[in-house]
């Protein structure tokens, strides 16, 4: 006779038994991923070309695995050696992925606050705020210091005096720097009617160049590595 009485209680306590625990090396993986997200997506947001962006932020996932190596796996095995020893089940996931999703957490809040503009990124590279007067606004951004940007726009001689003297350029081009010239689609100036001006730090391996034509009134920028 089929004992089916006892076959539901097993069933039932099956059922009420404590969760199977979800595995360590899957916990670490998500903490890794939680930890590198955010250099990926900003890398997406700041590059002009998105996915350009997204396979630069995937070339530099080695050196944030670093940083991951560093900050973060030392406190994971620790969670996961503290738990193991207590034999304690519940909250590990949380513990584990905690310091990892409160940056990742931290980071996107932070892109809500201050939502990135292309405008503000000149200003933090500049060290100025773009002119006043600057009209038909561009930029090509590719990371800052990793791949150069470049801008254009339409000013006031004066303000463009200004820039020059602000950036601390001087009359001159260093050929190993890409010109913001490059870009395909932007307005060309004038054939033999450019003035080039230029700062390197040679320290830094960084650059900047200037271009505009003879009334200083069409502006391109090129600041980054060279």
């Amino acid at each position: 006779m089929i004992d089916t009485q006892g076959y539901f209680a097993r069933l039932l306590k099956a059922n009420m038994s404590e969760p199977k625990p979800i595995g360590g090396i899957f916990l670490l993986a998500a903490s890794f991923l939680a930890f590198i997200l955010p250099n990926t997506i900003w890398k997406v947001l700041i590059y002009t070309d998105h996915l350009h962006g997204l396979y630069v932020g995937w070339r530099t996932v080695s050196i944030s695995a670093i940083y991951w190596l560093i900050l973060i796996f030392p406190l994971n095995l620790l969670v996961l050696g503290l738990f193991r020893w207590k034999h304690w089940i519940r909250g590990r996931a949380l513990f584990l992925l905690g310091p990892s999703v409160t940056i990742l957490a931290a980071f996107l809040l932070g892109m809500v606050a201050v939502p990135f503009a292309p405008r503000k990124w000149f200003a933090m590279e500049a060290g100025m705020p773009v002119p006043a007067s600057a009209g038909d606004f561009r930029a090509n951004l590719r990371g800052g210091e990793f791949d150069g940007d470049a801008y254009y726009f339409e000013c006031d001689p004066s303000d463009t005096k200004e820039l020059i003297q602000a950036l601390n350029l001087e009359v001159g081009l260093n050929s190993n720097l890409p010109g913001p010239y490059t870009v395909a689609d932007w307005p060309k100036l004038p054939t033999g009617h450019v003035r080039i001006f230029s700062h390197f730090n040679s320290d830094k391996f960084l650059g900047c160049i200037l271009m505009t034509d003879e009334s200083l009134t069409h502006v391109y920028v090129y600041m980054g590595w060279y």
